[in-house]
């Protein structure tokens, strides 16, 4: 494979004059889609024009996740027009586990971002969490988002600190939307009490509690998401998202959401010091949700 193909193979489609190529930056465009990183050809080196990012067409053409298919239009070179297909559902570009990553270089960093976090390499790699050899989600800790057995979207968070913070696939590359997900369901026994976080490391601290937890993803409970969690017959259902604004509406209108749908057993678990469930000691959670309050 030439070494154009082999970058369209990895970067996405891009636009060629001369010697150079033009590709969307993986690392700072954030899906703006400009095509900011330029890769001589000829020397075989490659420069982004709008975060600095340097270095040999090597470091870009590590991954063979993804496939690409060349197309041409009239009037046009077929070299010049890349068309990009969509991974196979399910499969996360260059996702490599935890637990084959010890002794390697990318351990220390991910050991790191871990702690900070509360957590081990152990019980990360329990919950299924990985890197990626790719190089659009390269740096970032590999999230993989499970429903009745399936997955159906990942989330990438920033191990360095890069932005943005968190991203995740699109939804027209056959993954399922944001508000159609939520994480941990599947832990989740039928009759169980279920506690409501916001995100995946809140779902963690109420897991290290053994709480019953689904993390929303975000501050909004869908109508899609409400169903899933009433097929499990909770016994009781626990509000504890965000102390922030956005959270406080979000419990607000899920509360308003169950009771539309008929569910009476919903309590909301207000937490001390304005802090988020992942911050709050472990003590202090237990008995939040314990002496959780009646929703009306």
């Amino acid at each position: 494979m030439s070494l154009l193909r082999t970058l369209v193979h990895n970067l996405g489609e891009c636009s060629v004059s001369g010697n150079e190529a033009a590709f969307v930056c993986p690392r700072c465009d954030a899906g703006k889609g400009k095509r900011k990183l330029y890769v001589n050809l000829k020397t075989h080196v490659y420069y982004c024009f709008k975060c600095g990012d340097k270095g040999t067409s090597k470091e870009l053409v590590d991954d063979s996740t993804w496939r690409y298919t060349i197309s041409s239009e009239e009037g046009e070179s077929p070299k010049e027009h890349y068309r990009k297909i969509t991974p196979p559902k399910g499969e996360i570009p260059g996702f490599v586990p935890l637990s084959n990553i010890y002794g390697s270089d990318s351990e220390r960093p991910c050991q790191e971002y871990l702690r900070k976090r509360g957590l081990t390499m152990a019980e990360a790699s329990g919950f299924g969490w990985g890197i990626s050899a790719h190089v659009g989600l390269y740096g970032r800790m590999i999230i993989p988002v499970v429903m009745h057995g399936e997955l159906v979207h990942y989330l990438a968070r920033s191990l360095y600190g890069q932005l943005p913070k968190e991203i995740g696939p699109a939804k027209n590359d056959g993954w399922r939307g944001r508000s159609e997900v939520c994480y941990g369901l599947d832990q989740v026994l039928l009759g169980d009490a279920i506690v409501l976080v916001e995100g995946v490391f809140d779902w963690c601290a109420l897991r290290k509690s053994e709480f019953g937890c689904v993390a929303l993803l975000g501050s909004k409970l869908s109508k899609h998401i409400a169903g899933e969690i009433l097929a499990k017959k909770p016994s009781k259902i626990v509000l504890m998202l965000d102390p922030d604004e956005a959270g406080q509406a979000g419990e607000r209108e899920a509360g308003g959401l169950l009771w539309d749908r008929n569910y009476r057993e919903v309590y909301f678990a207000p937490l001390s010091g304005g802090k988020d469930p992942d911050e709050v000691p472990q003590n202090d959670l237990i008995w939040a949700v314990k002496t959780a309050k009646k929703f009306w």
